[in-house]
């Protein structure tokens, strides 16, 4: 029998993959849990077992990274899948979860965002996808999308916000754009609105 597997910590950037990846976790009814590669060692491997994340997705370009930290903090290596540009698994995946099986044991949680810990341990926050659905359809309303829209999603996915700039536009058949260098590149950011003649896009105070 396939493997089972409840929570997916997601390691991905805002891009296709993360798309790709997110939409299908939550298709599948497992709980992803949003990790910046960036973050100490010592707190991803935290976190992972806190959560018990028996799956991580990663580009392929953070593979070694992410074996690295594994290695470094002498924790027992998760079940990881790289993932290519466009959100492509690897030829042979080491896990496989059919529709089937995923349905017959489904997960309470969608997702789990932690705090920074910046005011003592982090803080793990559960949202369940009715919770999320809410806050997409709100935010659908408010910015009063359509098939015309086009939103920049470039927010760092650990940000429970990210949800606002996935999926809104993509529930109003609208497109995105998914660039991440656009959060702390002001300058790009002026020309990829203008490029793609963006209309929605999330800010912070």
């Amino acid at each position: 029998m396939a493997a089972e597997i409840l929570l997916t910590a997601v390691f991905l950037p805002p891009s296709a993959a993360l798309v790709i990846a997110v939409l299908g976790a939550m298709e599948a009814r497992v709980a992803w849990l949003p990790l910046d590669i960036k973050m100490p060692g010592a707190r991803i491997v935290t976190l992972l077992r806190a959560t018990g994340a028996n799956l991580a997705l990663a580009t392929s370009s953070q593979e070694a990274q992410l074996t690295s930290i594994f290695e470094a903090e002498k924790s027992a290596k998760i079940t990881s899948w790289f993932l290519g540009p466009a959100g492509e698994l690897p030829s042979r995946s080491p896990l496989k979860l059919t529709r089937e099986e995923a349905l017959q044991s489904p997960h309470e949680a969608a997702a789990i965002f932690y705090t920074s810990g910046s005011s003592g341990v982090p803080k793990g926050v559960v949202y369940s996808a009715s919770t999320i659905l809410h806050g997409v359809i709100t935010m659908r309303n408010l910015c009063e999308m359509s098939t015309e829209t086009v939103a920049l999603v470039k927010t760092p996915s650990i940000w429970a916000v990210t949800e606002y700039e996935l999926f809104p536009a993509l529930t109003s058949g609208g497109q995105i754009v998914c660039d991440a260098q656009c959060q702390t590149d002001l300058l790009g950011l002026a020309k990829v609105l203008a490029c793609h003649e963006i209309g929605r896009a999330s800010c912070r105070e």
